[in-house]
């Protein structure tokens, strides 16, 4: 009874330790692609802005 009740303390600790893990790691991924994504959208937002100023001073027509 003793061996399954450690046993049971270090499963315990284990799935902790690796929950704890899990969640450094998802924390990394996410970071990473917010950081792609807001990247993404600030070069969309330049090239957007690019345009209405082409098409405000007539210089370029943009078509869509």
């Amino acid at each position: 009874k003793r061996d399954t009740a450690l046993i049971e303390t270090r499963k315990k600790v284990l799935i902790k330790q690796m929950m704890q893990k899990h969640n450094e790691k998802f924390f990394d991924i996410k970071e990473y692609y917010k950081d792609i994504t807001r990247a993404n959208l600030d070069k969309i937002s330049r090239r957007e802005s690019l345009q209405i100023g082409w098409r405000m001073d007539g210089s370029k027509e943009i078509h869509r």
